[in-house]
């Protein structure tokens, strides 16, 4: 299958952009998109996120009901302390360690109870921290999330390239 990617600029606080690469199977090659058009692009792909990583930022993700979003962490990076929601309660999370040959990924599974719902969560790991603004809508999700690491390794390509991290 033929993987084109799409630039996308993500509103992730008023004041805060965040520059995210979305991997997704059909459209244009590469194109810069408004938040409004990110809805959109996503309810139509159902897009593969990948966020390049800086500490202290927020992660807009989207969820839908019925539907695992899978939150992947870099190679051998391990989960230190339970994951933190600011309301649990109408969230299901799951953290499953998936066995890639010769390395283990952790990923954390994240399924919202009902639409319209909105949520903090934040990962911390041996490595770094992830603060995770998660949004619930009925028609758009982010199927899986992943990062770059740009800078912390000059041979990491995207995130889940399978690149060297030393």
């Amino acid at each position: 299958m033929l993987i084109r990617y799409l630039l996308l600029f993500v509103a992730v606080l008023p004041f805060t952009g965040v520059q995210a690469l979305a991997e997704v199977s059909e459209g244009p090659s590469v194109r810069r998109i408004s938040g409004e058009e990110l809805y959109r692009d996503v309810n139509e792909q159902h897009a593969v996120m990948h966020y390049d990583y800086a500490a202290e930022r927020f992660y807009k993700v989207l969820t839908t009901v019925g539907v695992k979003t899978v939150i992947e962490l870099e190679p051998d990076e391990q989960i230190v302390q339970p994951v933190f929601l600011r309301h649990p309660e109408q969230w299901m999370i799951e953290v499953q360690t998936v066995d890639t040959g010769d390395q283990q990924r952790q990923q954390v599974l994240v399924t919202p109870e009902e639409n319209g719902l909105r949520n903090l969560m934040e990962i911390v790991t041996d490595q770094r921290s992830y603060v995770i603004d998660l949004n619930s809508y009925p028609n758009a999700y982010m199927s899986t999330v992943k990062w770059n690491y740009l800078g912390e390794s000059a041979a990491q390509g995207y995130a889940g390239a399978g690149g060297s991290s030393n």
